[in-house]
This record gives C-alpha cells, sequence and structure tokens, in this order.
C-alpha cells in the first residue's frame, strides 16, 4: 500500500480553490519544495505569471484567474476592490482590465505586469466583506453590510 503524497494532493486541493492559481508562499507551507516548482515549470506544466504566483495549468487565464494571481501577487491583506470587487458581486458583467486589488494604506504595492492596479485603502479590514468565497478576499457592497 502506497502513501498517498501530501503536499501534491494539498496542493490540487488548494489550486482547485483559487482557479488555478499558487503562490511560492502557499506552496512552502505545503511543504513543495523550489525542485518540484522548477520541474513544474520547466516541464510546462505550470508558468509563472508574477514573481512567486503560479498558473498550475497551460492556456489562457480566464478572469477569476487573473484576479487571484493579482491577489497572491499583492499579498496576504491584498482584497479585491472597486471595479474588481462589483464584478465579484455580480453589479457589472465583466472584469474590469485592469485587474483592481486593494492593500492596507501605508504598504506599498506593486502593479502587476498585467497591468493590475493596486490601491492603498484607509481601514481596510472595516471594508472587507468577512466571510465571502470562493472567489476571494473582496470589499463590502454598501448592500452587504
Amino acid at each position: 500500500m502506497s502513501v498517498p503524497d501530501r503536499p501534491r494532493a494539498g496542493c490540487e486541493q488548494l489550486a482547485c480553490e483559487q482557479a488555478g492559481i499558487v503562490s511560492r508562499v502557499q506552496l512552502r507551507e505545503l511543504a513543495v519544495g523550489r525542485a518540484r516548482v522548477r520541474a513544474e515549470v520547466r516541464g510546462r506544466r505550470w508558468r509563472r505569471l508574477y514573481p512567486g504566483v503560479y498558473a498550475t495549468f497551460t492556456g489562457p487565464l480566464t478572469d477569476e484567474a487573473r484576479l487571484w494571481a493579482a491577489l497572491l501577487y499583492a499579498g496576504p491583506e491584498a482584497v479585491a476592490g472597486h471595479a474588481s470587487a462589483a464584478w465579484l458581486w455580480g453589479l457589472r458583467s465583466d472584469q474590469p482590465d485592469p485587474v483592481v486589488v486593494c492593500v492596507p494604506h501605508g504598504r506599498r504595492g506593486q502593479p502587476t505586469r498585467s497591468g493590475g492596479q493596486v490601491i492603498q485603502a484607509r481601514r481596510l479590514p472595516a471594508r472587507v466583506h468577512p466571510a465571502v468565497r470562493p472567489l476571494g478576499p473582496r470589499w463590502r457592497t454598501p448592500s452587504s453590510t
């Protein structure tokens, strides 16, 4: 009887929850080593989207995958903001281009290579919906407070 590959299973579960996108920090927490990440990228099964952010599939990115990539690149406190949050709430029909993410005021956010916007927001924790999933943390709408 073989022992299940826990890092692989954990990685697949995480990727499934995040539209196929994972971060190096998350992979490290799942005990997925650098050698495996390099092998997946070299084998063209994964691709690097931003420093430390990977798509675990090939082909075009979905709107959800673009948003997850921007969120993971912007950091653990990042949330979908403004027009991107409106798209997640169903208040607009298309994902904005560029994707908009918010980070706490005073923390520098780097725009993504695809032109994603990173905006600093004051009192960010008070503006984030506390329990929305599966498409990630997001800005509250006036009706969701």
